[in-house]
Order: C-alpha cells, then structure tokens, then sequence
C-alpha cells in the first residue's frame, strides 16, 4: 500500500486562520477560562502559565472541539459547564 501527498491549494503555507476564524468569540471565552483558573497564591503557577498562554498553547484541542461543535451533522448539545456563558 502507497500514500500520495496532494498539495492543497498551491504554493500557500497551511494555516490555521480560517478554523480560527470560525471559532474566534468562542476560543476568546476558552482563553478568559484559562487565564481564571491560572490563578494561584504559588508565584511560580500563573507565571508559567502566562508563557503558555502568550506562545498560544493549550489551545489546538479546543479550537477542534468548537469548530467540530459546528460541523452540520452535529446535534444540539447542552453547553459545556466549563464554558461561561
């Protein structure tokens, strides 16, 4: 078995805009969530969580999981008790 790689639209880097664009006011809210729950009376806590936050980590599985949530085969579902409303 062989795999073939086709290139996606020209000689364009890929990116991740269009996913963020979708999903944009509700990655905000996602990012006001971790910033609440980095909060610590330990120095060192919200600090390294600052890094993770300024260089954009944690943030791949939910931006999936919101532009999935839109996805026309998804049914409605109660909204996530971690997401504020």
């Amino acid at each position: 078995m062989t795999a073939t790689i086709h290139q996606i639209g020209g000689h364009r880097a890929p990116s991740l805009d269009p996913i963020l664009k979708l999903v944009a006011p509700e990655m905000n809210k996602v990012n006001a969530v971790i910033l609440d729950r980095m909060q610590s009376e330990i120095p060192l806590i919200p600090e390294l969580a600052g890094h993770l936050i300024a260089g954009g980590g944690k943030r791949m599985r939910p931006m999936l999981t919101l532009a999935c949530a839109r996805l026309p085969c998804s049914a409605p579902k109660p909204r996530p008790p971690w997401l504020p409303r």
